[in-house]
Order: structure tokens, then C-alpha cells, then sequence
């Protein structure tokens, strides 16, 4: 019986390492589907192979996912997982994510069973990585380059004619250059003048000084008014924000003719 002992032994540790699982990741992304999906929000596309080596059943597998170096996130929603299978199981998933505006390639990783739930013979290939573009869009904003300033004042004794002078700035805090678009000036919610932007280019700003003549109530020039910028009215830019343009391309400043 002893000279069969050692032939046991490893007859039941061969028959457990072959039965022991090693599952794998092989993970790619399908750059037509890195979209917009909202403010400084992207959608992607994941298409993740999950392979099984040898033919031993493997419980469902947790997936988390890192994206730019940013740290594992299991993937929504919490209860996702995937079942391996010697053939291979595929998951796709699109993943909805805040970027940077300034990133231009970003790094993209899952990782399986990141808790070693699932005994393996290999631990060390697990994850799976892949790089990919990230959409260029230009991102307008409005602001001020300093106080509305009083050119000239026509004062009577029903209406007094203001002409005002504002500092009007488009600045592009994007990734790509924005096309010229057309831009408005209310004074207390009336439209009272444009002006043209042009192509701006990302990181940089078009200052312009508009001429604007206003009609007041003479009573009314020393009470505080509102002057508001809106930007691209007409949508002429596909904007990175492009779901908050209604709150993100107007901005205002108050203002009184007595200063």
C-alpha cells in the first residue's frame, strides 16, 4: 500500500489543478460609440471577452472598471457580472463617465473578480486595458472684461437716451476651435443689440466692446437694470456642454445710469 502513496498524491493534485479555474479579459472599445450623452459626459462602448481556461463551471465574475487612471468603479449596475465560459463570454456595456475637457486619449481598464473571490491557477490576468480618442468640441462662455461704461447721456424730462459701451467676451474653454456664431445683449430682458464672434480657438478669448443706445423712463435712471449676454443663439456650435447651453452661455451684470 505505501508504494502507492506518492502515485495517489499526485494523481488527486493534478486532477485538482486542472479543475482549478483561470478565467481572462480581453477588453476593446468601439471608438464610433465614444459620444456625448451630457455636461462634460461621455458614452462607451465596451466590448469585454471573458474567457475560461479548462472546463470547470466559474461562479459569476464582479467587473469593475478604471477609467484614466481614476480608481476601480464596479460597473453600473452593481449587481452586473458575467459568467465565464471556455468559448468565451462577451459583455457589452456602455459606460456613461465625466472627462476632463482637457483630455485628449483616455486610458480605459476592467478588472475581474478584483477581490479574488474565485480561486484561480493564474491571478495575474485579470485585467485588460485599452486606449482611445477622445470627441473634440469647442466650449463657449460668456463673461464680462469689466463694467458696462455710460458713452453719452441724452437726458430730457419724460425718456433719457443712454448709449453704453459693453465689454462682450466669448471665451472657448474647449478642446477644438469654435465657428463664428452670433450673440445678444438684453437690457432687463429685452433684446437691445448683437454682435459676431469668430472662430475662436480652444483656451482662447474674443473681447469686443458693443455699442448699445437704451430709452429710459427718466424716473427710472437711478434704479439698478440688468444687462445679459447670450451666446450662440442660434446653436452654431456643437458644444462639449451641449445638453446646459441654456445656463452655461448667458451670463449678466447689473447696472445704473447714476454710477
Amino acid at each position: 500500500m505505501k508504494r502507492f502513496l506518492p502515485f495517489t498524491v499526485f494523481l488527486l493534485f493534478s486532477v485538482f489543478a486542472y479543475a482549478a479555474s483561470d478565467f481572462s479579459a480581453t477588453l476593446s472599445v468601439n471608438q464610433s460609440s465614444v459620444a456625448l450623452t451630457g455636461q462634460h459626459k461621455l458614452e462607451v462602448g465596451l466590448n469585454l471577452l471573458c474567457k475560461l481556461a479548462g472546463d470547470t463551471a466559474t461562479p459569476k465574475i464582479k467587473i469593475f472598471r478604471s477609467l484614466d487612471g481614476g480608481p476601480p468603479v464596479e460597473l453600473i449596475p452593481p449587481s452586473s457580472s458575467i459568467l465565464c465560459s471556455s468559448t468565451g463570454a462577451n459583455f457589452g456595456y456602455n459606460d456613461s463617465s465625466s472627462m476632463p475637457l482637457s483630455t485628449r486619449r483616455a486610458g480605459y481598464r476592467v478588472i475581474l473578480d478584483p477581490a479574488n473571490l474565485v480561486a484561480e491557477t493564474n491571478e495575474n490576468n485579470n485585467e485588460a486595458s485599452t486606449l482611445f480618442e477622445m470627441p473634440q468640441h469647442p466650449d463657449l462662455l460668456p463673461g464680462f472684461g469689466g463694467s458696462v461704461r455710460l458713452t453719452d447721456l441724452s437726458l430730457r424730462a419724460v425718456d433719457t437716451v443712454l448709449s453704453l459701451s459693453v465689454p462682450a467676451i466669448v471665451k472657448n474653454i474647449g478642446s477644438s476651435s469654435s465657428v463664428p456664431c452670433i450673440n445678444r445683449i438684453l437690457f432687463d430682458g429685452s433684446l437691445v443689440g448683437t454682435w459676431s464672434s469668430g472662430i475662436i480657438p480652444p483656451g482662447q478669448s474674443e473681447l469686443k466692446d458693443v455699442p448699445i443706445v437704451i430709452t429710459l423712463r427718466t424716473t427710472n435712471l437711478s434704479k439698478p437694470h440688468k444687462i445679459t449676454l447670450k451666446i450662440d443663439t442660434d446653436n452654431k456650435n456643437d458644444e462639449w456642454d451641449f445638453r446646459h447651453e441654456g445656463s452655461e452661455n448667458e451670463i449678466s451684470q447689473e447696472f445704473s445710469a447714476k454710477q
